[in-house]
């Protein structure tokens, strides 16, 4: 199913006069002419509102995707508004937000919810999306682009749909030192290892590197009550530029495929007790799925 077959052309809404995301929401809700909740638009906003303010919806690239379940909701609904200015709500990119998506849903249509949700996160990283919306200037138009852009909404959710492409990349020969240096520049506390192709060698977390400052045999021991005597984290990490990360990756990570079924890498994660699946496409590492993700994006979208 295309995107742009969920998307009414009258409820696109050009030039709002909202300054932020929370006025620019009540103002397409207000002229959506297409749009017929079948309860008052009050609650249809408090709604929408009471989801934000879980976490921002301003995602980056200019655009933002307020969403909201609601229980007595009649079907599901994507309104479009495009403000005359930016908004005063700025993604994680540090860019304003230019277009604003709003969808709108029940209790029985999830699963569309988080199908819709993925689509739009691939008009996202389509080139100047937004800047294009901007410049369409009549409705038919800003229809046009949505419809041009060839996003279908999947029947069912796959691991690219989930996961995220920020996430510290490392090289088996790099020292222990290196990697605790781009780990704290980026302020991510787990890498993925990749050679020169960009295939997937191995996986860090803070487990590995704490396990790389001790010695082997302590693994093996019952206590650690003798851990007060030993030598200090300080003294742990004077290897710090001896240490190679081949010597302490781990090789045994989730590596799914990003054309995998959502359901089973959420699975498997579970399975494995792991926090972090590893995606890849034709061998080569395209992004993680963390387990906060899947809290925050699907059981709390």
């Amino acid at each position: 199913m295309r995107l742009s077959s969920l998307v009414d052309r009258k409820n696109i809404v050009l030039g709002l006069k909202a300054r932020n995301l929370q006025e620019a929401t009540r103002e397409i809700l207000d002229r959506a002419a297409a749009f017929s909740p079948g309860l008052p638009l009050h609650e249809v906003h408090e709604a929408v509102m009471m989801r934000e303010a879980l976490s921002s919806t301003a995602l980056g690239v200019g655009i933002a995707l307020p969403h909201a379940r609601i229980p007595d909701l009649e079907g599901f609904t994507v309104l479009v508004g495009i403000p005359e200015n930016d908004l005063t709500d700025k993604g994680i990119d540090g860019r304003p937000v230019g277009a604003v998506f709003l969808l709108l849903t029940n209790d029985h249509l999830n699963t569309l919810l988080l199908q819709a949700l993925a689509a739009l996160s691939q008009l996202m990283q389509q080139d100047r999306f937004v800047d294009r919306l901007r410049e369409a200037g009549t409705v038919e138009l800003v229809w046009n682009e949505i419809h041009g852009s060839n996003v279908d909404v999947r029947k069912k959710l796959e691991a690219r749909d989930l996961m995220t492409s920020a996430f510290v990349q490392a090289s088996a020969d790099m020292t222990l030192h290196q990697l605790l240096d781009l780990m704290f520049e980026n302020g991510i506390d787990d890498a993925v290892v990749l050679n020169s192709e960009h295939h997937i060698l191995g996986t860090v977390t803070s487990r590995e590197i704490i396990g790389a400052g001790f010695p082997d045999y302590m693994s093996s021991m019952d206590s650690i009550g003798f851990l007060k005597e030993y030598e200090s984290f300080e003294e742990f990490f004077k290897k710090e530029n001896k240490i190679v990360v081949a010597e302490f990756m781990n090789k045994e990570a989730i590596i799914v495929e990003a054309s995998d079924p959502l359901i089973q890498v959420v699975f498997r994660m579970f399975l494995e007790k792991e926090r972090i699946a590893f995606v890849q496409e034709d061998e080569v590492f395209v992004g993680v799925i963390d387990r906060n993700d899947i809290i925050n994006h699907i059981l709390r979208a």
